[in-house]
């Protein structure tokens, strides 16, 4: 569509880059943007209005199946607002015209994308899904004018992005001179406190402060109110005196010194609000509680009888934002010891570091401060000025594995003497809130022998699980613990390795209990298919085993999965071959064969005991370790012995 020739004279006689800031103007003129192209893009605006919505809805259709901006639109805000914002953003930019706003509006832009988490490749990306629709309407609306046009709209957009990647480029300075600051900043976006409300709760302070007095007088009545509805809140002083004071000195700080404006004293004051809920002496909606009385004694004593003004109203709106963005910096504070808090029944000591003064421990609770006194004969554990690595480590250095250094989410694994013997603890750093993590970090130690005997009677459930499934090697997985044991200590193994195969052996088929029945008590042989179904068993309990942490745990996952290795590297499943095979899964193979052959199932009755010989002989070199065969038949009628007496027991107690 074509303007008529007065409207083109309107248009080239106006000015269209009526920009003041210095440094605008040589970006502008870097950009090799000129009043030329803005005029084209003025002139063909009402061709391309027509299409604004068509271009919007396509765009952000598109945008709305990528789960990433799904997340951040509806964290943030909705579809039709954001196509409303786009809608206008086009209307603007097709508009031909550059002012200070403009540019102003588009750096607003850039932090606002920013704040959310919008990252800069997707904005730019954008832009150039923008151009390839806008082209495919200009060459089909305007093929006459195509190339200036889209050169011209690149024009103005490249503009764009360069004044969007200062912002972006400003808000990442901004965080790295002074994150608390941001982070800070970043809550109060996403709670909705604004700069307006900062100005109305300015002008208001004085009000506020000089009627301290009675406000404080009402908040203990609203609260003693509350406190009978739910006990559990923090008694106030009994003195009315002295409540009424605490409240005043509160709202003088507030209000008077206007700590809310500033991030640092105010993180600073909510962080020490927050021990009481850290230490349990209030429940987490304390808080809460205290904040919706304040804001309700306000109003009473400013409102009293009369009609509030507007302006009051829009003050008491500002409250109550300032109410939530209290609450909310609040939460990320406490949030990372109450679920410490929640974890207490795992068995868990937690403590805090200084990331300042890295190591520093600034907090210990009270079980951790039990153990250490325990361990060192003392009554009381002073840890100030200590590091964690000297107090729970014994260390001069910070620990090469602390999962906060090495950045480690599963932690990392030690070993505490517990008058002799070892047990195993676990470190993790606990997940915490980012304006938490600024300043110090919350870890935890978790007793891991504790969780391996969880874990064990987990499993041990599993193994009866496979038992009730196949009642003949219920008995059998059993006497492997022991047949392995005895196996390992004629080899020569020391007796933490022998205590763990000891352990780990019976896990050795727990790989069964994803086999169906049918093949697992099927009376004749299997067919191809069911061999090579019942072959997986291996690799089910090597997935089973192998999250778990325990040393012990992992000697049973490598032995789920190599007890059908052969020593050539024709067994399953990897093929592995000769002490490529870990010798705990060369150990349970010989006596997972001896008996098993020894031993009736539903498939075969007992083997004799020569023939069994004959059978372990053959498989020396092919599918055993020579020299374990070769152990292990100098002590054959020992090993039958153990294997019978243990075979009696289970027929007996079965």
């Amino acid at each position: 569509m074509l303007i008529g020739s007065q409207e083109v004279t309107m248009l080239q006689t106006k000015t269209r880059i009526q920009v003041q800031n210095k440094d605008h103007l040589k970006q502008i003129h870097y950009m090799g943007l000129t009043e030329e192209q803005l005029l084209i893009l003025a002139r063909h605006q009402s061709t391309i209005m027509p299409y604004i919505e068509e271009i919007v809805d396509k765009l952000y259709d598109e945008i709305y199946q990528e789960p990433s901006f799904r997340t951040i639109i509806d964290q943030h805000s909705t579809l039709s607002r954001l196509k409303s914002a786009q809608k206008k953003y086009l209307m603007d930019s097709m508009a031909g015209y550059i002012d200070d706003k403009y540019i102003e509006d588009r750096y607003r832009v850039g932090q606002v994308h920013a704040r959310i988490g919008l990252g800069l490749t997707w904005y730019v990306a954008t832009y150039n899904r923008y151009m390839e629709i806008l082209i495919s309407i200009i060459h089909r609306e305007i093929p006459e004018e195509e190339a200036s046009l889209i050169q011209a709209i690149h024009s103005i957009f490249n503009f764009d992005i360069q004044i969007i990647l200062g912002s972006y480029n400003q808000q990442e300075v901004d965080r790295a001179a002074n994150p608390l600051h941001y982070e800070m900043e970043r809550i109060r976006y996403l709670v909705g406190f604004t700069n307006e409300d900062i100005e109305v709760l300015n002008e208001y302070g004085g009000m506020v402060t000089f009627q301290s007095s009675s406000i404080s007088k009402k908040f203990r009545q609203l609260y003693q109110q509350r406190l009978h509805q739910h006990p559990s809140l923090l008694e106030v002083p009994t003195e009315e005196e002295e409540t009424t004071l605490t409240m005043e000195k509160m709202l003088i700080q507030f209000f008077q010194d206007r700590i809310y404006v500033a991030s640092d004293e105010f993180y600073r004051t909510l962080r020490d609000w927050s021990s009481l809920v850290i230490e349990g002496r209030v429940d987490q909606y304390f808080y809460s509680v205290v904040g919706d009385c304040l804001v309700q004694a306000v109003s009473d004593v400013l409102v009293r009888d009369r009609m509030p003004e507007p302006k009051l109203i829009r003050f008491f709106t500002a409250l109550n934002h300032l109410v939530n963005y209290t609450l909310a910096v609040l939460q990320e504070v406490y949030t990372p010891y109450l679920f410490f808090r929640d974890l207490n029944v795992l068995g868990i000591y937690a403590y805090e570091i200084d990331m300042s003064d890295f190591g520093k421990i600034t907090w210990l609770d009270e079980r951790i401060k039990q153990m250490i006194a325990k361990r060192d004969g003392t009554t009381n554990v002073d840890y100030r000025g200590k590091r964690c690595y000297e107090l729970l480590r014994g260390r001069h250095f910070r620990c090469p594995d602390c999962p906060i250094v090495s950045g480690d989410r599963d932690g990392t694994l030690f070993v505490w003497d517990k008058n002799g013997v070892d047990q195993f603890y676990k470190i993790r750093h606990i997940p915490q809130t980012k304006i938490f993590g600024l300043s110090r970090a919350l870890l935890t130690m978790q007793d891991s022998t504790q969780e391996g005997k969880v874990i064990f009677e987990t499993i041990e459930q599993l193994l009866h699980l496979a038992e009730y499934k196949d009642a003949d090697t219920g008995e059998h997985v059993f006497r492997i613990g022991r047949l392995s044991a005895e196996l390992a200590r004629l080899v020569g193994c020391d007796e933490t390795f022998i205590s763990h195969i000891r352990t780990a052996a019976p896990f050795h088929d727990i790989g069964k209990i994803g086999i169906p029945d049918s093949i697992l008590s099927k009376p004749g042989s299997l067919t191809s298919e069911e061999r090579e179904s019942m072959k997986t068993h291996a690799e089910i309990g090597h997935q089973i085993l192998s999250n778990l942490e325990l040393p012990v745990l992992q000697m049973a996952a490598r032995i789920a999965e190599t007890h059908h290795e052969w020593w050539n590297g024709k067994g399953y499943p990897k093929s592995l071959a000769g002490e490529a095979i870990p010798l705990e899964g060369r150990i349970v193979a010989i006596v997972d064969v001896f008996d098993a052959l020894l031993s009736k199932r539903a498939y075969k009755p007992a083997f004799p005991v020569e023939k069994v010989r004959d059978i372990l002989w053959e498989g020396r070199g092919v599918q055993f370790d020579p020299h374990l065969i070769d152990l292990f038949m100098n002590m054959w009628e020992e090993f039958v012995s153990i294997q019978k007496s243990e075979y009696e027991v289970g027929q007996t107690l079965r």
